[in-house]
């Protein structure tokens, strides 16, 4: 801006010069000037040429940071157009036309990206050496093996610490670690997962786990001789405080992660999910089922795991109702707010919405999902593919997946489909996602969530809206379940 107002002096005052020295001659009067006049009159003409070229000059060429925003925009969707996009989604499945299908949805989305240009009309518009730059951008922030992040742990106990207000004993798993702040760059963003089942021993052990980065998970194994004493501390406050800690005593806290979770503290569990891992599903099946009669009020990991086995079994229509009864467990103590945990069942619910064609409540699960654990790249790239049609929000996606695992084993296969959606080679749509890892590497925010996709009742009353079942499903690809 200052350089066009400068510009635009310049040019003034080059024409007001060139003005003085011409108008002599332009204007001629009685009094002819003296020749030291004329000499200056000629020289005030000579000056205005490099005034008003350098006016001209300022006001037409745009200054850097003009061309620095536009290569941001050019590289970036708007946060603006991402943040409408829930509420398109959410209000048309929600209170639209009994006919709504996710083609319908698609459209409107298409329609908004298209209004400020959607992303895939402004990578186009990026220079060859933009993208070839692209191509080099580092791929993820924290980039260890399994293995690697295994062995970030490696010794782990179990004991009792006293809650002050209640004076009630709480069962605290601690796991010691050598390089804090190495674990700590591994938690960040992610979402951390507890559960009890057996460990590589055989042995029932207390799990930590960040799925969402292909983590083996660390396990301290519980004594026998403590499980009645673990299993009514762990049930006076629905609670299993984990602490993960250096030998200095500086820790991480987790207790976000950990608050009125509800464990299976039973062999039948532990057999269950054993057998579900080594792919005997009528076995799992048969156990899980075991459980609920020995429990009638199981923890919610039972449904998931229940709901998980039969639909390997093809028994699709039996897993959605198993998983919407662990989501209906999986809520904090009002039962008004889902929990973290409630994220993979939600998303294993859509994925099963998606295989029997009903994408509108697949939809529906996965908004919510991705609310709760923002960085899933299972929902992600499921989530994706609900999108092909939509180039913006498919890319966004993928690249942040990228971010979250570049060794994900799925996302070269999902490129590859997406790519003839959109019309692209996969090379082609590789490099937009890689350029996409600039936008996409804020782990800490998720575009599209919202407060209400935090509860239960916003689950529940779209899930139950018979107008969400689509009339005209549109899926680019077969399911990634």
């Amino acid at each position: 801006m200052i350089k066009k107002v400068i510009g635009g002096l310049l040019l003034a005052a080059g024409l007001g010069v060139a003005g003085l020295g011409l108008k002599p001659w332009i204007l001629p009067n009685q009094t002819q000037p003296t020749p030291d006049q004329r000499y200056t009159l000629a020289l005030l003409s000579f000056l205005s040429a490099p005034l008003g070229a350098a006016g001209t000059w300022l006001l037409l060429v745009p200054n850097s940071q003009q061309k620095t925003n536009q290569a941001a925009t050019s590289t970036a969707i708007s946060k603006e157009i991402l943040d409408d996009l829930v509420t398109d989604i959410e209000l048309e499945l929600a209170v639209g036309d009994s006919h709504l299908s996710t083609t319908d949805v698609e459209t409107d989305i298409d329609r908004d990206l298209a209004t400020d240009g959607s992303l895939l009309q402004r990578l186009a518009q990026v220079s060859d050496k933009v993208i070839e730059r692209a191509m080099q951008y580092p791929v993820a922030r924290f980039d260890l093996t399994p293995q690697e992040m295994s062995a970030l742990c490696q010794l782990g106990g179990h004991d009792f610490c006293i809650d002050t207000a209640t004076d009630q004993e709480i069962p605290v798993f601690t796991f010691i670690v050598e390089d804090i702040s190495t674990v700590k760059a591994l938690f960040q963003d992610m979402y951390v997962n507890f559960d009890i089942r057996w460990n590589s021993q055989g042995k029932l052990a207390f799990h930590l786990d960040v799925p969402d980065r292909n983590m083996i998970p660390w396990a301290i194994p519980i004594n026998p001789t403590d499980m009645e004493h673990l299993q009514q501390g762990a049930a006076a406050l629905n609670l299993c405080l984990p602490i993960v800690q250096n030998d200095q005593g500086e820790s991480i806290d987790l207790k976000k992660f950990a608050w009125d979770v509800t464990y299976d503290w039973s062999q039948t569990y532990a057999q269950a999910h054993q057998a579900f891992t080594e792919n005997s599903l009528t076995t799992a099946k048969q156990l899980l089922l075991q459980c609920l009669a020995e429990n009638p009020q199981p923890a919610p990991a039972v449904y998931h795991l229940l709901g998980r086995s039969v639909k390997g079994l093809g028994e699709l229509d039996q897993a959605i109702d198993y998983y919407v009864k662990a989501i209906a467990l999986t809520r904090d103590a009002t039962g008004t707010t889902l929990l973290p945990k409630a994220a993979g069942i939600l998303s294993d619910l859509g994925v099963a919405f998606k295989q029997k064609g009903d994408l509108p409540r697949a939809i529906h699960c996965f908004l919510h999902s991705l609310t709760l654990r923002p960085n899933h790249p299972a929902a992600l790239i499921t989530f994706a593919t609900l999108f092909t049609r939509t180039p913006g929000l498919m890319t966004y996606c993928l690249a942040r997946v990228m971010v979250i695992d570049p060794r994900n084993a799925w996302l070269p296969t999902v490129i590859q489909n997406c790519a003839r959606s959109v019309k692209l080679t996969p090379e082609q749509l590789l490099t937009r996602v890689r350029l996409g890892v600039r936008w996409a590497e804020d782990l800490s925010h998720w575009p599209l969530a919202r407060p209400e996709l935090k509860t239960y009742q916003s689950f529940k009353a779209g899930l139950d809206d018979a107008r969400r079942v689509a009339k005209k499903p549109h899926a680019s690809f077969s399911s990634l379940g």
